[in-house]
This record gives structure tokens, C-alpha cells and sequence, in this order.
């Protein structure tokens, strides 16, 4: 069963909760979701570095990243993460990246996030999900190259499974670690 989430956009005026949301949220008429993912001026946390990993953003019981090296998976163990998500192809690591993070005691998972002239991989983005649902409850660690990809991720999770507009979206991924001008506007034109 896909992970579902209630969002709740709430913030002295960081997002306006009615042009934020396109429609009622998805499966409106199902039980209540097993997990609320809160998105407010305080629910996004910059919590420093973990080993390399310079900048680890903190969303409820997500982590993005960038890449972690062994003390960054360590220290990842250490905040109770049990799950790591490496969107970083096989190709862009020289080093055994999976020996690390299971050495540290972590489920570990390479799937790709694939971004193109069009945006971001729908097909990536999904396999993606699918690792967050099969993990539902579990403290996960998604990180990238540099947190770019993991925050593009999120924008497009945040408009596809919650509606949320793109704009609203790209903003809370620039809070949560979005740098890149292009992955932001890849983004954007994926939903226009």
C-alpha cells in the first residue's frame, strides 16, 4: 500500500493553505492516513553536518542530505534512522557507499533519481515512493550528491501526492536544501 500522507500547511503566512493546495487532497474518502507529515515555518530543520554530508535538512522523520561518508551514516544511526535512499547513480560514487551505510547498521537502497530536459524521472520518483512506503514509520535518510535532487524530489512528492502548487512546493524545497535554479525550474515546468 502506497505511503500516505496528510499534509497540513500551516505558518504565519509561510504558505497560504487555500492557493497552496490545488483540491482536496488525495484519497479524502479513505481512512485516515497512518502518518501526518506537517509542513510549517518550524516543521523544516537545518541540524548541521553528519560526517561530509555538510548540510542534513530534517522533515518530521526525514533526513535529506547530501552524500555522508561513514561518520555521516554513524551519526545518521545515532538520530535513530533505521533506512537510507541513495538517489545518486552507480556511477557518480567511487566508493563502496552501501558497505558504509550498512556497516552503521542501515538498510540501504541505490535507486537513481534520473533528471531530464523535461524534469525529474516519473518513473524514478516512483520507485523512490515506493522505498519511503514499504519503510512507513521508519526514520529515513534520502541524500543525493549535494541535497538538490533530494529537495527536487520532495517538491515534485509535495505536488503530486498532496497537490500542492509547484511554486509553493519549490519554496519548501529551497528551504529544505533546493539550491540549483534549474532543478527549480525543472520543477515548476513539470506541473505547468
Amino acid at each position: 500500500m502506497f505511503r500516505r500522507f496528510c499534509l497540513i500547511a500551516l505558518g504565519a503566512g509561510f504558505i497560504d493553505p487555500i492557493s497552496a493546495l490545488a483540491g482536496p487532497l488525495p484519497h479524502d474518502d479513505l481512512e485516515q492516513p497512518a502518518h501526518t507529515l506537517v509542513v510549517r515555518d518550524d516543521s523544516i530543520s537545518a541540524l548541521g553536518p553528519w560526517g561530509s554530508a555538510r548540510q542534513v535538512i530534517s522533515v518530521d522523520e526525514f533526513f535529506f542530505s547530501g552524500q555522508p561518508d561513514a561518520a555521516g551514516f554513524a551519526q545518521a544511526a545515532a538520530q535513530g534512522v533505521s533506512v537510507v535512499i541513495n538517489i545518486r547513480g552507480p556511477r557518480e560514487v567511487g566508493w563502496d557507499v552501501a558497505g558504509a551505510a550498512q556497516g552503521a547498521g542501515l538498510k540501504y537502497y541505490n535507486e537513481p533519481l534520473l533528471v531530464n530536459a523535461s524534469g525529474l524521472d516519473s518513473d524514478s520518483i516512483g520507485r523512490i515512493n515506493d522505498l519511503i512506503a514499504q519503510h512507513d514509520g521508519e526514520r529515513i535518510l534520502v541524500h543525493c550528491a549535494s541535497g538538490n535532487r533530494v529537495a527536487a524530489w520532495w517538491a515534485t512528492h509535495l505536488v503530486e501526492a498532496h497537490r500542492m502548487n509547484a511554486d509553493a512546493a519549490v519554496t519548501l524545497a529551497r528551504k529544505a536544501g533546493l539550491t540549483s535554479s534549474s532543478l527549480a525550474v525543472r520543477v515548476r515546468e513539470q506541473f505547468r
